[in-house]
């Protein structure tokens, strides 16, 4: 993630002021490498890491000094972010899969479905992607020439436009799927919200 990030950022123009790393998932003090970045004065701080660390780095990085917006990928969507960062995860943006606050008539119905059969909890970006995965292998055993592992194979390579919770998903010629994401933004609550939609181009 931090390659194509990079890559992207400074193809429009952006510049990587700073850039630190740490050695292992079992590291719970980045005070080191977070007063270094706070020294370069940026203007954001982008956390491509796992559940276990970016917490973690969040409250640090606000400890230590850093008021400038954080944005993460898509581990941060979840509420075991908020409930480590604390009051630090106000502010924070994330990418996702899918925002339950969508008006898209396919996400309010998973929506409604989903919240019907879980006490009232809302799906998250992993329910609706567990769920999307399943649509894409019903369409796959629905249009299949034969039910065998190629005619599935094949016919998952044929996905065009498949409306779905997320939006509209295609499969492209590499067989990786071409789909949009959502923007989401932590309050002072710690509940995540909708910003802003992104389409591939």
């Amino acid at each position: 993630m931090t390659d194509a990030f990079v890559a992207s950022f400074e193809a429009l123009g952006g510049t990587i002021v700073a850039s630190e790393e740490y050695s292992g998932s079992d590291v719970k003090d980045y005070n080191v490498q977070l007063t270094k970045l706070a020294a370069s004065n940026p203007e954001c701080l982008f956390l491509p890491n796992l559940l276990g660390e970016m917490p973690l780095q969040i409250q640090q990085a606000r400890a230590v000094g850093m008021t400038c917006p954080i944005v993460c990928g898509d581990s941060a969507d979840t509420p075991e972010v908020a409930a480590v960062a604390g009051p630090a995860v106000e502010g924070v943006v994330y990418v996702s899969a899918f925002s339950a606050e969508s008006t898209a008539d396919a996400a309010v119905k998973f929506v409604e479905a989903y919240t019907a059969q879980h006490a009232g909890e809302s799906p998250n970006s992993n329910a609706e992607l567990a769920y999307e995965a399943t649509k894409m292998v019903v369409y796959a055993l629905q249009n299949a020439a034969e039910l065998t592992r190629t005619g599935v194979r094949d016919a998952l390579a044929t996905i065009s436009n498949l409306e779905l919770p997320s939006g509209l998903i295609t499969v492209g010629a590499d067989r990786n799927p071409i789909k949009g994401a959502v923007i989401m933004e932590y309050d002072a609550a710690g509940v995540s919200h909708y910003v802003a939609s992104v389409n591939p181009s």
